[in-house]
């Protein structure tokens, strides 16, 4: 009885090779893109804890997804395919992490993917993950979606029942966070959440803002 291969274990540059040929492999039909798609963040899933470790790492999967092939030919697809996604991957997944560092990123340059969001109901998901999914601890996501959530707000006006959404304690909890951290504007984190408060939507205003410090 034959005994079955084990796949062997890619080295680090190895992976980014491997990532670079899943993304540069021609797409010509949307089922090709989701396999795609799926072989992308698969392979990110599983290399997590060797070589993403760091938010730069993460942040660099998103970029090589930005730039591919698959992605110049298609955005308008990969974009609803991640936004479908972002609302459903599990809060602790690497897949939702580069998922949401993809769509930032792209969304800084095309403000269109920050209004299909909105109009997939992403901010509510958006909410819970800043608010009771994603802890202070992983910082380098947390503030990812602090980032995503100050660019929507940003971008376009929020609709009556997105303003619905935002509590009160969810208000507080972001000033908690800041009162936590000492209330250092030059902390990068403070800085994130600050932005979010005070932002073109005016959920809160600058004087009670600085009120509280």
């Amino acid at each position: 009885m034959e005994t079955p291969e084990v796949e062997s274990k890619l080295e680090e540059q190895q992976f980014w090779d491997e990532l670079d040929t899943i993304l540069s492999t021609p797409c010509p039909t949307q089922h090709q893109i989701d396999v795609q798609l799926r072989s992308y963040l698969q392979l990110i899933s599983t290399y997590r804890d060797d070589y993403l470790q760091s938010e730069y790492d993460m942040v660099k999967c998103g970029f090589r997804l930005i730039d591919s092939k698959v992605f110049s030919e298609h955005k308008t697809y990969v974009r609803r395919r991640f936004v479908g996604r972002f609302l459903k991957e599990p809060s602790n997944s690497a897949r939702l992490h580069v998922i949401t560092a993809t769509l930032l990123y792209d969304g800084i340059d095309n403000p269109k993917t920050f209004e299909l969001m909105l109009e997939q109901n992403a901010f509510a998901r958006l909410i819970d993950l800043i608010w009771k999914d994603v802890t202070r601890l992983n910082f380098g996501f947390h503030k990812l979606l602090l980032e995503v959530f100050y660019e929507m707000c940003r971008i376009q006006k929020l609709r009556s029942q997105d303003l619905e959404i935002l509590q009160d304690d969810f208000i507080k909890h972001l000033l908690e966070q800041v009162e936590e951290g000492g209330g250092d504007p030059d902390d990068p984190y403070n800085y994130a959440i600050v932005k979010v408060l005070v932002n073109e939507n005016g959920i809160l205003p600058m004087n009670e803002l600085v009120a509280r410090f």
